[in-house]
């Protein structure tokens, strides 16, 4: 899609030499939501970023002579819904210098990418927006685009652990080429009843496995050698690092005991991007957390897990009420609107 003009700013696709120009308006901008974070990259400048199976690019909006002043990123996939197959595109990574906040930015940078989703991926796309509770402004500028939002899902970062876990009851391990059909079975029954989830299959999980070493894939088997248990992976802390800018003050005094942040405030994460497990095995959901965090614990200082409020594999994190986490919704937009009455799994 061409640059588009909105009032004084210009909306374009960014190039590759602007990367530079991003993380310093990235860096100058922290989040606006309960929780605020700055977001360090370790990419170098221009470089690409390994597929996490789908196709990505980033967007700025710039004051001709004044140079940027927001960016944006939008992602475009294949997720599942119900039992039907249908384009997506995942808008993220908005962020608006603060001397140019409530002037249309946001609006603008949500204007484009949503034309742009339309050109590339259909009309039958179905777009995406996750928003973290508390963020005012990213509410209010979803809200002006979509037609249904999500429930509540549960950010928790799980610290790495400093001790040996008890023994597991399963085969916790690094998946391979040969698992995919069955983790894209697997992964396919636990989310059938999801009003949207991960499209996987083995293919593209065979794709998923050569994009090393930032992505990698672990599974729980049973004593049969049956994979029951599993969860995509990606080392973030490879890319890019989180640092925590404000905390509400309940978080604050918890973390004071809890120290789930660590002194530096900085979170180099190990993104789960999904878990699930066959049913009547949540024992090994719950093993294949544990003894991740226990063997990658030189990989991050977090295992950072997303999940609905209502999925059935959020118990197996055993997460206490004084336990750290955020809350994210998700805007969605689609033709005709999406039925957002079940869990979803959170496309991150």
């Amino acid at each position: 899609m061409v640059e588009q003009r909105y009032r004084d700013l210009v909306v374009r696709a960014a190039s590759p030499e602007e990367q530079a120009a991003i993380a310093a308006l990235r860096e100058a901008s922290p989040d606006g939501g309960a929780v605020g974070f700055r977001v360090h990259s370790h990419v170098e400048d221009g470089a690409p970023e390994p597929s996490v199976h789908r196709t990505s690019l980033d967007v700025v909006a710039e004051v001709p002579g004044a140079g940027l002043v927001g960016a944006a990123r939008i992602s475009t996939g294949m997720l599942q819904v119900r039992h039907q197959t249908r384009p997506y595109a995942l808008l993220s990574a908005l962020v608006v210098h603060p001397a140019h906040r409530r002037r249309g930015v946001a609006s603008a940078l949500a204007h484009w990418r949503i034309e742009h989703a339309a050109e590339v991926a259909g009309a039958g796309a179905v777009v995406l927006a996750n928003v973290q509770r508390g963020n005012a402004g990213s509410l209010a500028n979803a809200g002006r685009w979509a037609d249904g939002w999500t429930g509540v899902a549960v950010t928790a970062p799980l610290t790495m652990l400093t001790r040996r876990p008890r023994p597991p009851w399963f085969v916790v391990r690094d998946a391979t080429v040969a698992d995919a059909a069955a983790v894209a079975s697997g992964h396919a029954a636990f989310t059938a009843d999801h009003a949207f989830a991960h499209h996987w299959t083995a293919g593209s999980l065979a794709e998923w496995f050569a994009a090393t070493p930032v992505n990698g894939y672990r599974v729980a088997t049973n004593r049969h050698g049956t994979v029951v248990a599993g969860m995509a992976v990606r080392e973030e802390a490879l890319l890019r690092s989180m640092e925590v800018t404000r905390l509400p003050a309940g978080i604050a005094v918890a973390n004071l005991v809890l120290k789930a942040i660590p002194p530096d405030r900085v979170l180099r994460n190990v993104v789960v991007d999904h878990l699930w497990f066959a049913p009547g095995h949540d024992a090994a959901a719950a093993d294949l957390v544990q003894q991740t965090r226990w063997e990658w614990r030189d990989r991050g200082t977090h295992l950072l897990v997303t999940l609905d409020r209502r999925s059935p594999a959020l118990p197996t994190l055993g997460l206490r009420p004084w336990s750290p986490t955020t809350a994210t919704t998700t805007a969605v937009r689609a033709e005709p609107p999406l039925a957002l009455d079940g869990p979803v799994e959170p496309i991150l």
